[in-house]
């Protein structure tokens, strides 16, 4: 499933609505998964198969056409002691892509895709000033 970015926000302010009206937090991650749940994406990985791909080239696609490479450089697994004490578990972790030069990009979503993977849609946040930065957060938790 592609997704762009005013379907990505379409989607979320409809998850929200159904968070809102029926079955809680639950509901919206049910939706949260039906749009990222793509088979041999990074979201299908845990942390452990993602660091396979540290060092790898990812291509950010923009809003023009052209292509951004991005350099996986680090996994950071993401533990919380108060999910635990929630009910919560499962892993999260973050991925860390990097510039090769000095371009840059806004945080946004973008289609990623590198050999050995599906063509998938990530929110990327840029982690400094200079934009050269992004951290892509893949969050398995459940209760």
């Amino acid at each position: 499933m592609k997704i762009t970015r005013r379907n990505f926000v379409q989607t979320l302010g409809a998850a929200a609505a159904v968070t809102i009206s029926s079955g809680g937090v639950n509901a919206l991650a049910g939706t949260a998964g039906a749009l990222f749940s793509n088979s041999n994406t990074l979201f299908s990985m845990n942390a452990k198969q993602v660091e396979s791909f540290v060092g790898k080239a990812f291509a950010a696609k923009l809003d023009d056409g052209k292509t951004l490479d991005l350099v996986l450089t680090e996994v950071k697994n993401v533990v919380r002691k108060a999910n635990t004490k929630r009910g919560y578990s499962g892993e999260c972790y973050s991925a860390i892509f990097k510039t090769r030069g000095k371009e840059s990009l806004s945080q946004g979503v973008y289609e990623m895709r590198t050999a050995g993977l599906n063509e998938f849609s990530a929110l990327l946040v840029p982690t400094g000033r200079k934009r050269t930065e992004f951290e892509l957060v893949v969050n398995h938790l459940k209760r």
